[in-house]
């Protein structure tokens, strides 16, 4: 009685079977190994084994060798193609599949090293998967699979500290508000005072006065025709650009009459068409305001 009859182990003992699958050219998957066990018969059977029933989602070689399959792997700038005829798996066991929706199932819930794009060939019967490296899995060796024993070789990897936690900051005791002086409406800088009292309009007026009067390039009419106007405007804290028209249009009214009998009409327009050349007026304020001088001039 020889040891395999019709397929079948007919004797006990250890045996040691190599497999070796008949695939096509140019595979980068080995697709051989060894399996090592011991067979023991308690009892001999004498009726016939039940056929195996056919799963619905396989179905037999023949009848999907019609179509082609291309593997296309790539590795940073490397490519290679393996073409597998019928939707097989070409990692388990050259396992075929009933369609390509049930191949890409299987590749993508049992193969999560890798990503499975699935897209259609030159050819009508064609059919072609991308196969490309996992960035989720990278830290793990997967294609150093030497046999179909389920052993692969893990490099070890460490995760660098990163602190999700910014550091702890000094928080003041004080809110941090804004105080801001009470006649130039600036914010006050560390260190500095304030007061009501330290405020002497008449010292300011002379101050102001005897810098006008060191100026040599201006004439005695346009130093007079400023300290008319720093009068006027020194009382109007916080002024706004916007606001410049109107101050200067009420100006014009009130003092019209000093500008007349001071003959400062010429100095007055000059320093209008000053403030016109910043933008900060228009045309017609310059217009308004010396027309309320001339509307003066000609009563006299």
């Amino acid at each position: 009685m020889s040891v395999i009859e019709n397929g079948r182990f007919c004797k006990d003992g250890q045996y040691d079977v190599i497999l070796r699958l008949a695939r096509e050219q140019g595979s980068i998957i080995p697709s051989d190994w060894k399996i090592r066990f011991t067979l023991y018969w308690d009892c001999k059977v004498h009726l016939p084994l039940k056929p195996l029933e056919q799963k619905p989602y396989l179905i037999s070689d023949q009848q999907k060798d019609v179509l082609s399959v291309s593997y296309m792997y790539r590795v940073a700038d490397c490519e290679l193609t393996q073409h597998v005829r019928g939707f097989r798996c070409p990692w388990c066991s050259n396992l075929c599949f009933a369609d390509s929706k049930c191949l890409m199932i299987h590749l993508e819930s049992s193969h999560v090293h890798l990503k499975f794009r699935f897209k259609s060939g030159k050819l009508q019967n064609e059919r072609v998967i991308v196969v490309t490296s996992n960035e989720d899995f990278s830290e793990f060796e997967y294609f150093l699979i030497d046999k179909r024993d389920g052993s692969w070789t893990i490099k070890p990897f460490i995760y660098p500290l990163k602190q999700y936690i910014a550091p702890p900051l000094a928080i003041s005791s004080l809110p941090s508000s804004n105080f801001y002086h009470s006649h130039t409406f600036m914010p006050f800088k560390e260190g500095e005072v304030d007061s009501e009292d330290e405020i002497c309009t008449h010292w300011l007026e002379q101050l102001n006065d005897e810098t006008l009067d060191e100026l040599s390039d201006v004439s005695d009419k346009e130093k007079q025709m400023m300290k008319i106007w720093n009068r006027y405007i020194e009382p109007k804290r916080g002024l706004a650009d916007k606001n410049l028209s109107s101050v200067c249009i009420e100006f014009a009214k009130s003092r019209a009459h000093q500008i007349v009998e001071l003959d400062l009409r010429n100095e007055f327009a000059f320093h209008l068409l000053n403030i016109l050349e910043f933008q900060i007026i228009d045309s017609g304020c310059v217009t308004k305001c010396l027309g309320l001088v001339d509307k003066v001039i000609k009563q006299h």
